[in-house]
């Protein structure tokens, strides 16, 4: 079996909470060049982290050509589990070895232009040492990917000001900022706030 189709995912599905779910019309005024078909469509899974340093900072990796800030992660490979993914993930984009607290949520991206469905399952982390070497893959290079720490309020109101110049970029910002909205209203609630 799968492991985009095993009980370890039907878990998180039913025990995350939705935090958003994107479609073509959500961001765009005009119609996508294609038909959204559901059963047609591709699934991918991805892990995203709110991941924090000792002083509070947080990882943002920056994709320069298409002039957004994203939230570390990606694509969860065969055979993987969300945490698996995650801990590999961030390590191939921030250089760091994490230590995963809890789950923030999940999102729901339906990308009619690419016949796409992305299920993203976002975390806090925390940095555990010091960040190593990146390990961008030639997709990432040629896109101008970097990471950089920053405060985290400071991290929302750079996203919530950016205006993607690809399409995808669209939906990951709305997509990243729903997670990072998230965290900031969970770790506020923990505050006493």
């Amino acid at each position: 079996m799968s492991a985009f189709h095993d009980e370890p995912w039907t878990r998180l599905d039913e025990h995350m909470p939705l935090l958003i779910a994107i479609r073509h019309e959500n961001l765009f005024d005009e119609p996508a060049e294609q038909e959204w078909n559901e059963e047609d469509s591709a699934l991918r899974r991805a892990v995203r982290a709110v991941l924090l340093d000792d002083s509070g900072k947080m990882a943002l990796m920056h994709a320069a050509k298409d002039r957004y800030h994203k939230l570390p992660g990606g694509g969860v490979e065969e055979g993987e589990d969300a945490e698996t993914a995650l801990r590999r993930e961030l390590r191939e984009e921030t250089g760091a070895e994490i230590e995963i607290e809890s789950a923030i949520g999940r999102t729901a991206e339906y990308i009619a232009n690419y016949g796409l469905k992305q299920f993203s399952y976002a975390y806090s982390a925390r940095l555990v040492g010091r960040p190593g070497e990146t390990s961008f893959t030639d997709e990432e290079e040629a896109g101008g990917f970097g990471v950089s720490w920053i405060e985290p309020r400071e991290a929302l109101e750079l996203m919530e000001s950016e205006r993607p110049q690809s399409y995808s970029g669209h939906f990951i910002r709305r997509r990243d900022l729903s997670i990072l909205r998230a965290f900031l209203e969970g770790a506020a609630s923990a505050d006493g706030r």
